[in-house]
């Protein structure tokens, strides 16, 4: 585990699993405490996001590494968040489970922010600036056969019976897959949400529709058709 300090400022952070690549990117008002938060959940496993929680349980946690990615001011975290979750394709095939940013869609960077962007990464600036050979979290591991995160995936009949209900959410609104939007969990269900949150399902739905802004204490959104095309992905492998 990357044993790198966290400040106690605003910006957005990385966590990258070291067998797979896969990362994880969210933003913060105080660094410090978001990942501390993360680090408690993930211990007495009971993580808000389900697939970085089972990989940790698979991995181990000196096979993930922290690291900030930059510090901002508050009003740029979410254009920022959404620029490094692209970037480190942590929504394609990582742990995040939204775009990012509230789960804002059809965010555009102008050429003039992405190479501000990037210039804040060169040199020093990049959390692996001179990490190289045997400095390299990732240096000496195997990621070949069976120390493959992927190794031997298949489909299962819990995988299968997601599908089936994704599909039967089309049909019926009440089992549309959702989002907490403040933490980034996908539910495949109202039904599911209600279990693991408590909150009413019939409020969930109405927040969904604009009806009601919060449901115990969070804001919710129905989940868009390429978040749902990544989860059955993700479960089918």
């Amino acid at each position: 585990m990357g044993s790198y300090n966290f400040p106690d400022e605003p910006g957005i952070y990385r966590c990258v699993c070291l067998n797979t690549g896969r990362s994880y990117v969210g933003q913060s008002v105080s660094l410090a405490k978001r990942k501390q938060e993360h680090l408690n959940s993930l211990k007495r496993h009971n993580h808000p996001n389900s697939y970085l929680q089972r990989s940790w349980d698979k991995h181990g946690e000196y096979n993930f590494d922290w690291h900030t990615i930059e510090t901002c001011q508050v009003e740029e975290l979410d254009d920022l968040e959404i620029y490094w979750i692209e970037h480190y394709e942590a929504f394609k095939d990582g742990y995040n489970h939204t775009i990012g940013g509230g789960g804002a869609r059809g965010f555009k960077h102008s050429e003039e922010s992405k190479e501000k962007r990037r210039q804040r990464m060169l040199g020093a600036n990049n959390p692996m600036y001179g990490r190289t050979g045997a400095l390299n979290p990732a240096y000496g591991k195997d990621h070949s056969g069976s120390y493959n995160g992927m190794f031997g995936k298949h489909q299962t009949e819990q995988a299968k019976e997601l599908n089936r209900r994704a599909h039967l959410g089309r049909k019926n609104a009440n089992s549309k897959p959702v989002v907490c939007v403040e933490t980034d969990q996908f539910f495949w269900s109202m039904g599911e949400a209600k279990r693991a949150t408590g909150c009413d399902d019939t409020t969930i739905t109405r927040c969904c529709r604009g009806i009601k802004k919060t449901c115990g204490g969070y804001h919710w959104r129905y989940a868009t058709d390429e978040e749902i095309e990544l989860h059955n992905n993700y479960m089918t492998g």
